[in-house]
């Protein structure tokens, strides 16, 4: 059985990724993405979902408000989303599933997901055998994802965060690490990197280059199932035919 979703942020940069990793689970479907308070109270009362990811801070109505305006009513479980931490009591209080401190990893996000799961098989009478069984397939740990990666200049070594990364290349043995106009060099293959980096932040676009889904600008067809890659800095990179399902999951068809 899916969990339907819905997901409430008023900033679109928070909304987008959290609905990339949403999206990365399988049995997780995203039935609205809302920009305020408002839309997600109507989403919820419309749509029923099994969940609610609730920005803390929204105009007008917050996600505490649309909380409050849903007492006496069925209610999803709730994760309370918010870059502050001063808020865990009051999600105590509100009986939230779990409150997630941005920034998050996707691994916390599924930790999240864990627990309601566990909450929506508690409601509807699902047995204790069956509730281990979730816990223990959806709380598989994976590799955790790098935040960071170590790179290595003349007699010192250095980590950089993989969040400031734009692009890499591939070069024979070596990788190119492109950050800003600066580009580190580090001995690796495509294939051994891209597995490290956060999959909701970063998409394999050819055998010789992984973006980072945050510098993207514009995506323009070529030809022959191929497209043009723009990044923010006006850097062009082609993605190839063979990588365009990883594209389709960054464009969500």
């Amino acid at each position: 059985m899916s969990l339907r979703v819905v997901v409430a942020d008023d900033q679109a940069l928070g909304r987008d990724r959290l609905v990339r990793l949403l999206r990365l689970e399988e049995d997780v479907e995203v039935v609205a993405a809302c920009g305020d308070g408002e839309e997600a109270l109507e989403a919820i009362r419309n749509l029923a979902p099994d969940a609610a990811f609730l920005d803390v801070r929204m105009p007008g109505l917050d996600g505490m408000g649309v909380v409050d305006a849903l007492r006496g009513q069925p209610l999803p479980a709730v994760v309370l989303v918010t870059a502050h931490d001063d808020y865990a009591v009051k999600a105590f209080d509100l009986d939230a599933a779990d409150y997630l401190l941005k920034p998050f990893s996707h691994a916390r996000l599924r930790a999240a997901l864990v627990r309601v799961r566990e909450r929506r098989a508690v409601r509807s009478g699902a047995g204790l055998e069956q509730l281990l069984s979730l816990a223990k397939s959806l709380g598989r740990k994976a590799e955790r994802p790098a935040d960071r990666i170590a790179v290595r200049a003349d007699d010192r070594t250095f980590f950089l965060k993989t969040e400031s990364i734009d692009w890499i290349e591939a070069a024979g043995k070596y990788l190119h690490v492109h950050v800003g106009n600066l580009t580190h060099t580090i001995r690796g293959t495509m294939a051994g990197l891209e597995r490290t980096l956060e999959p909701a932040d970063f998409v394999r676009i050819s055998r010789s280059a992984i973006v980072n889904i945050n510098r993207i600008q514009e995506i323009q067809p070529w030809f022959q199932g191929a497209h043009v890659v723009i990044l923010k800095d006006r850097t062009q990179l082609t993605s190839t035919r063979r990588y365009r399902r990883h594209l389709r999951r960054l464009l969500g068809k």
